[in-house]
């Protein structure tokens, strides 16, 4: 298993392995638009308008088409380091013999008398929720329990329970990568009408991004917009 130990670690991993997937696509994009630029201003008198307008409409699919066949595979790329973070749950195993079955429900009965008793001798309850909930975490049977008792705080402090038991058991690098997820599904959404050129730099100015927005539609019906802003020169921390 070759994962990140570090967030900066995994950031890097994120350069090379998800990034990575979009080199050329700007190369491709470019392509595809002097291709109906040549047709609409290069050889103008050419093609009727009707034809201009079908080739107008095909260019924006297979932009679209370009953009959902990258984003596909750096979805795949951002799963399979996902799988890496993802703990593998183990069957919580009911007991089998009638001897095991009752040592179970008399643990469980103990155990639940002792959540009682410490819910019950504190006013701080929020506080002796969470940390019930923090040492019974493996235990359905309580945390089930705790779970319909805990309707009886006031609701500010059930959500705030909520909140911060849901921060615990966030794993960081499960975070980030949700992050890049949620950011390449808007930025390659099939309803866009943005095209996000140097994608392959990544996203965040701090690391060295210089991704920059395109309006389609402006590079569709500008002469040699394909020539217009693209930068020259790199200057991104991953690139000689």
């Amino acid at each position: 298993m070759n994962r990140a130990k570090s967030l900066s670690e995994l950031k890097e991993k994120f350069k090379v392995d998800v990034f990575g997937v979009f080199d050329g696509m700007d190369k491709e994009y470019k392509a595809l638009i002097n291709s109906y630029n040549q047709a609409k201003f290069v050889q103008a008198g050419t093609y009727t308008s009707e034809y201009l307008d079908q080739l107008r409409s095909e260019t924006m699919t297979k932009i679209k088409e370009l953009m959902s066949n990258r984003y596909t595979v750096a979805l795949h790329k951002l799963e399979s380091i996902e799988n890496d973070y993802t703990p593998t749950v183990e069957p919580n195993l009911e007991p089998s013999t009638t001897e095991e079955k009752i040592l179970l429900q008399l643990e469980r009965n103990n155990n639940l008398l002792q959540v009682k008793a410490r819910i019950n001798s504190t006013e701080d309850k929020r506080t002796a929720y969470k940390e019930i909930y923090q040492e019974f975490k493996d235990d359905e049977f309580i945390l089930q329990y705790l779970d319909n008792l805990s309707y009886e705080l006031k609701d500010y402090d059930r959500n705030l329970l909520k909140h911060e038991l849901d921060e615990e058991t966030k794993n960081p690098f499960i975070v980030e990568i949700n992050k890049i997820k949620q950011s390449l599904k808007l930025l390659l959404s099939p309803s866009t009408t943005m095209y996000p050129s140097y994608l392959e730099t990544g996203i965040d100015k701090e690391d060295g991004s210089i991704m920059t927005f395109r309006t389609i539609s402006r590079d569709l019906d500008l002469k040699d917009s394909h020539k217009e802003g693209w930068k020259t020169k790199w200057n991104t921390p991953h690139r000689n």
